[in-house]
């Protein structure tokens, strides 16, 4: 994503969305495999789909907030 920022694809505050947003995103398949091997299918999609929409709604508040306050 630095490259991306520092060729000029990506201004700023798209950096500081994305990054919050992959942050809070669930990290990786092996960890999604090993939340269904803990807590069993039903309830991993639960919390999977929780955490999709949970990553994604902050993502689109800090940059609605970081537009509004005219930041990057």
């Amino acid at each position: 994503m630095f490259d991306l920022h520092h060729s000029g694809v990506l201004m700023g505050r798209q950096l500081v969305v994305s990054a919050v947003t992959l942050t809070l995103f669930i990290p990786c398949l092996s960890q999604f495999l090993f939340m269904v091997r803990e807590r069993g299918l039903k309830t991993t999609i639960a919390l999977s789909s929780l955490v999709i929409v949970f990553a994604f709604s902050m993502g689109y508040c800090l940059n609605k907030l970081l537009l509004i306050l005219e930041i990057l």
